[in-house]
């Protein structure tokens, strides 16, 4: 017993000095630079903290968050963030909202890490127990812990998809999205067209902890289409609603992300979220701009297909 709370008293240090806060306000921007690219960040609160999207793709911009804040009533809330970098690494920190932050950059070092995944995935696979399948015709008694398992081929498959979502979640995404990519179309009435262009949501799916929206960007007309940004958000209230917000909502990845579609010709492309479920008071839109030129698109999807996803 005493040897237990030694070990914790050693620990709980760490632990703390892991929960760094980073103060967040609706009137600034807070930016936090990671050492390597990141992975994904993971938000506790996604009603009144929200990431902003970076315009700025290149190396510094993949290593970097930019963090906002939404007041939703006169109760400010904390919440947490935890962000998993290319290398393995893992972030953990405490949001805390204040109106005058007194930093309003934070460069993250390595060893702010709390773990590292990548060193831990071997330990993982080779401490997995194994599991026991009961042979057609045979018996065990009582005592015998029996498990029930697919076949042998289903177990392989899935274990070697486990293993990859572990070690590498941006190439697992990858192959799944490869998969299904110009799958044919399975949702009807939901699309949004303008002078000849048409954005169309295929299918809505999942895969582990992330949901993926399979979409078809058309142009039926003569010139080519050069997509200027693709912006996605959670919008609140009713369609029209004077007092209308919305939150912006980053996705993971963008699988095969749309740049130019030539005249009389279609675009296939899938856009990964973390998995998330809505109410019937809210949608995502996806928000299609070209480049100069004025023919925008705005997607609206609602809760009934958010919601109820197919599997992949």
């Amino acid at each position: 017993m005493m040897k237990t709370l030694l070990i914790t008293f050693m620990l709980l240090p760490l632990f703390l000095s892991a929960q760094k806060e980073i103060e967040i306000s609706e009137d600034y921007t807070t930016v936090m630079i990671f050492p390597s690219e990141i992975e994904e960040p993971i938000l506790g609160n996604q009603q009144e903290y929200f990431i902003k999207e970076s315009p700025n793709r290149s190396q510094i911009g993949k290593r970097t968050i930019r963090l906002g804040y939404i007041k939703v009533d006169k109760v400010e809330k904390n919440t947490n963030l935890t962000v998993f970098t290319k290398d393995g690494n893992s972030y953990e920190y405490l949001l805390k909202y204040k109106k005058t932050p007194e930093q309003l950059t934070h460069y993250i070092k390595s060893d702010e890490s709390q773990m590292n995944l990548l060193e831990i995935s071997d330990q993982v696979q080779a401490t997995k127990t194994p599991e026991i399948v009961k042979a057609p015709g045979s018996h065990y008694s009582e005592d015998v812990e029996t498990i029930n398992s697919p076949s042998t081929k289903a177990v392989k498959e899935e274990t070697v998809g486990d293993s990859l979502y572990i070690t590498n979640k941006t190439a697992y995404i990858n192959e799944k999205c490869a998969a299904v990519n110009d799958g044919p179309r399975r949702i009807l009435r939901t699309f949004d067209a303008s002078s000849n262009v048409k954005l169309t949501l295929k299918q809505v799916s999942y895969a582990k902890d992330e949901i993926y929206f399979h979409l078809l960007l058309e142009n039926k007309g003569g010139q080519a289409y050069d997509v200027d940004f693709i912006n996605s958000k959670l919008a609140r209230g009713y369609r029209g609603s004077g007092t209308d917000q919305s939150i912006p909502l980053t996705p993971l990845l963008v699988y095969n992300n749309p740049e130019r579609v030539m005249g009389n010709t279609g675009h296939d492309f899938i856009m990964v979220f973390k998995k998330f479920s809505i109410n019937d008071k809210k949608e995502l839109q996806i928000d299609l701009a070209e480049k100069n030129g004025e023919r925008n698109l705005l997607l609206r999807i609602n809760n009934k297909l958010i919601n109820n996803p197919v599997k992949i």
